[in-house]
């Protein structure tokens, strides 16, 4: 049934509970919604574990509902705190007092610490051992403990953040809040303003996590501070005050990282120089280039050539075969990234596997069991049999995989020559693939070829060697 507010999803399923509340089902799936509906329910279901696990996970407040013989097993009370840590403050006093208890409630949310009995909580011993389980707690630690420089470090190895609950005279302490914003920037927030407004106190910050800007705004216009952030931090310059539409200052910025591309201008994302500047930085800057510097083969080349899942970002690429075989010399893992129909073509996945045979592992799996890829490929290097489907014979198969490279490394280097290439041809037809497009476009040689290769099929038997099978015809002539 839909509904418009929380308010009412939750009457509609305490009605339902009170029109179902002998029903084990109705009631447990709606407590695990809304946990304090457990009190509309009979009183059978307030002394069922499952049912009561599943309300208090919800809602401690469920747990004025609770049977408390339950609540008087130890073993249950810890199950209890487990599925919500805060329900701490509704159980039994003596939990408030047992040190397993707590310490497995705070491990769960550090603000079950001010829960804990007062004679138990002010214990030194105890409230580090608190801190260690969950640095949240330091804020209901005693105040000598928040005061104590050993343990707030300890804090700060588990969240920086809780900085914010030490003593004054800390958050001034240069060593520590150093480690906070190590261990997470926002920690800068709760730093003293004498550190904050220290400029080598920054920089050294900066160096560390130059997130820790955004909590500097004293600092925005200091260029060498920004640019020290920026090393650490992309997002930095989008802290800083007129420097977004600073071609010089940009420059240098994508030089250290190129990610910041993001924070600039849209002017300035279709500077050619700034954005190619970016990318030779950081191929995935190309995300944030202008649509038209995304169409342009320099940009995108120096992209892809940095991080090959840049071509995600320039559509206008992704199908096109001259740059990607172009890009699959540097890396085949761009075909991650290419039009999926295109890793479907067989004349395509031959020059793709001739730049780089390991492109087998992108292209489409039927490919895969075609004959005259896979013996293409093993020509090239034999570690293409990795890639193969189900060989029946693997030795001839390899045999004649070695008399297709020897052709055609006759026709590679006479790829003009019409006598060579047809010679490379009656030793295998696949050393076609190898001659110039001039004499694969002419229609006589052509008519040659495919004599030769008919011959071919008829002198050798259709399984010999291969893995041709019956529905393949002969090998036909690959365009370049």
């Amino acid at each position: 049934m839909p509904v418009n507010s929380n308010g009412q999803a939750h009457e509609e399923a305490k009605r339902r509970i009170q029109r179902g509340a002998f029903h084990r089902e109705v009631v447990l799936e709606t407590v695990r919604q809304y946990g304090d509906l457990l009190g509309c329910a009979q009183a059978k279901f307030h002394r069922d574990p499952e049912v009561v696990l599943a309300a208090v996970a919800s809602s401690s407040w469920a747990m004025r509902y609770v049977d408390q013989n339950l609540l008087h097993d130890s073993n249950f009370a810890l199950e209890v705190l487990r599925a919500n840590p805060l329900a701490l403050r509704m159980l039994p006093e003596h939990c408030h007092s047992d040190r397993d208890l707590v310490l497995a409630a705070v491990a769960g949310d550090g603000r079950s610490l001010a829960f804990a009995a007062e004679a138990l909580r002010s214990k030194a011993s105890f409230a580090l051992e608190a801190i260690q389980a969950n640095p949240d707690a330091l804020e209901f630690a005693p105040e000598p403990l928040k005061a104590d420089r050993v343990s707030v470090a300890v804090a700060l190895e588990g969240d920086g953040r809780s900085l914010r609950f030490a003593a004054t005279e800390l958050k001034d302490d240069r060593e520590l809040v150093l480690s906070a914003v190590q261990q997470n920037p926002a920690a800068m927030a709760f730093a003293g303003e004498s550190l904050k407004n220290d400029r080598d106190f920054v920089l050294e910050a900066v160096q560390l996590d130059g997130r820790v800007l955004e909590h500097l705004p004293r600092f925005h216009s200091d260029e060498e501070i920004i640019l020290d952030a920026l090393k650490t931090c992309s997002e930095a310059i989008s802290f800083s005050d007129g420097f977004r539409d600073n071609r010089d200052f940009a420059l240098q910025a994508m030089n250290l990282e190129g990610l910041s591309l993001q924070h600039v201008s849209a002017e300035l994302r279709r500077d050619k120089e700034l954005v190619l500047a970016a990318v030779a930085n950081c191929g995935r800057a190309l995300e944030f280039a202008s649509d038209e510097l995304k169409q342009d083969e320099e940009v995108v080349w120096c992209a892809v050539c940095q991080e090959p899942s840049a071509l995600q970002h320039a559509p206008f690429f992704r199908a096109n075969v001259d740059f990607l075989l172009r890009c699959i010399s540097q890396s085949c893992k761009v075909l991650d990234f290419a039009d999926a129909c295109l890793k479907s073509n067989k004349e395509f996945a031959f020059g793709a596997v001739f730049a780089d045979v390991h492109s087998l592992g992108f292209l489409a799996p039927e490919l895969l069991s075609c004959s005259d890829l896979m013996l293409h490929a093993t020509a090239i290097d034999e570690a293409a049999l990795n890639y193969a489907g189900h060989i029946a014979d693997v030795d001839s198969f390899v045999a004649e995989a070695l008399r297709l490279r020897s052709a055609a490394a006759m026709v590679r280097r006479h790829p003009t020559s019409r006598n060579i290439v047809l010679r490379g041809v009656a030793w295998h037809p696949l050393s076609l693939w190898f001659a110039s497009p001039s004499l694969k476009n002419d229609a006589g040689f052509r008519e040659q070829a495919a004599w030769l290769t008919e011959s071919m099929s008829q002198d050798h038997d259709a399984g010999e060697g291969s893995l041709r099978d019956a529905e393949m015809s002969p090998a036909p002539i690959p365009a370049m």
